[in-house]
């Protein structure tokens, strides 16, 4: 049984393009004492056609027909379609330029404000929530889940 084992472990080993000629031709030659699995090798390096391979995963042709005639039906210069394939663009800029400006507001130096004593009361808790975390561990003493 280990060697079925192993033989099926290097027939897998060729199927992904591991093996070089040598160590494909010992491989046949250790297949030859189990014919099923000479067979489902040389079945397998065969390999299938792409077009048979994902059959069963090609798109229903009455729904390929209904979305071809939504598109032929719909009229090029309708905003909405303009709106989707442009609105990507400017959510990026708008986020580039927030982010521009953050940062500008950040590094510019100032007097200490309300909201300076907020952002470090924030810090403060989340390193002391980081340092309780990292520093957390099972004790001796726990009871144990059952």
């Amino acid at each position: 049984m280990n060697d079925i084992k192993h033989l099926e472990m290097r027939i897998t080993e060729a199927i992904d393009g591991l093996l070089d000629e040598r160590a494909l031709a010992a491989l046949e030659s250790d297949l030859r004492r189990h014919p099923e699995l000479l067979s489902e090798f040389r079945a397998q390096m065969q390999g299938l056609p792409v077009r048979l391979a994902y059959e069963a995963v090609q798109p229903d042709p009455f729904a390929v027909g209904r979305l071809r005639q939504k598109m032929r039906a719909a009229r090029e210069d309708q905003w909405q379609y303009d709106v989707i394939r442009i609105f990507k663009r400017y959510v990026v800029a708008a986020g580039l330029g927030i982010i521009l400006v953050v940062g500008a507001l950040h590094a510019i130096p100032g007097s200490p404000s309300e909201t300076d004593y907020l952002d470090d009361e924030i810090t403060t808790l989340f390193e002391s929530l980081e340092q309780d975390a990292l520093s957390w561990s099972v004790q001796d003493n726990d009871p144990q889940p059952k």
